[in-house]
């Protein structure tokens, strides 16, 4: 067995790991969308790392030793899929229960999970950014169902230092708009002030956009009616849209603009929901009273 064996033994092999991602990721599509497992870049270079190991194993030592090599790499890197497809059915789960009945079991539930992506209780120790980014999703998701200050607890035990750029400007986008809604307005600015600007996108408009919601809650409310005024007109579906309506809304209610900060507040909600709304009602800013009695405009809060 030449050369040209032990090239097909490395392309059988690369080929049997994307066959294991197309399984995982059918079967993490029929269990819901949030546990998903796409064919991401990293797939692809883990195929071509396996290609490349084969073939150089079988060079040195010869293509039984390719084979072996093949089938080991497959065996640890396909364990590590089903790790994460595994961790990412628990967690949707759990994240479907916050709001209801049995929340508190779930966010106990949670708790461990997110102990366990930071390297503690026998978590893993490895790829620290990776792991933040569940972090940040699972507290973007309980922030959602009303716990945000367990969203913030959890938040902050990210070591901001040790994250790239990018990571860290995520880390502080969500970490801000956490405080705001717990009312640290000044802990918003210190998380967003920590980030060297300008950010990559899109967290560069999602921290203009906090900017601006922290100046119509308690600094230049003009100032943020005319960005956010700008930004939404330029930019009608941005990802940051629903930050820069409510630093319109509150702007506008700060200055005494009731009727324009009540048509603000309906097309938020009709465009995102009663939940956008109540995240204005949490701000206890100038446009939170009038927020309240948009959700009751309809009868109770649905």
């Amino acid at each position: 067995m030449g050369g040209v064996p032990t090239i097909w033994i490395g392309a059988a092999a690369a080929a049997l790991f994307f066959a294991q991602v197309a399984v995982i990721r059918r079967l993490s599509g029929a269990r819901g969308g949030g546990a998903r497992v796409q064919f991401a870049a990293q797939w692809v270079a883990m195929a071509f790392g396996i290609f490349v190991t084969v073939v150089s194993v079988g060079a040195v030592v010869g293509p039984l030793y390719a084979v072996g090599a093949g089938v080991l790499m497959n065996l640890l890197l396909g364990g590590r899929m089903v790790q994460q497809t595994r961790r990412a059915f628990r967690v949707t789960k759990l994240l479907e229960r916050v709001s209801g009945p049995n929340a508190e079991a779930a966010l106990a539930a949670l708790e461990h999970e997110v102990e366990g992506l930071r390297g503690g209780r026998g978590g893993e120790k490895s790829d620290y950014e990776h792991r933040a980014k569940w972090v940040l999703a699972i507290a973007s998701n309980v922030a959602r169902a009303g716990h945000t200050a367990r969203a913030l607890e959890w938040t902050t035990r990210i070591e901001s230092g040790v994250l790239g750029l990018p990571a860290a400007a995520m880390h502080a986008q969500h970490e801000a708009a956490f405080r705001i809604a717990t009312g640290d307005r000044g802990g918003a600015r210190k998380a967003v002030a920590r980030v060297p600007r300008p950010a990559i996108a899109p967290w560069e408009d999602a921290l203009l956009a906090l900017e601006a919601l922290l100046d119509a809650l308690d600094g230049d409310a003009q100032a943020a009616i005319d960005r956010a005024a700008q930004v939404l007109e330029a930019t009608p579906n941005g990802l940051s849209r629903a930050t820069w309506q409510m630093a319109r809304a509150h702007g506008l209610a700060k200055l005494g603009a009731a009727d324009d900060a009540r048509d603000a507040l309906r097309t938020m909600r009709s465009e995102g929901g009663d939940d956008l709304v109540r995240r204005v009602m949490a701000h206890d800013g100038p446009a939170s009273r009038l927020a309240e009695t948009i959700l009751t405009e309809q009868g109770a809060y649905r």
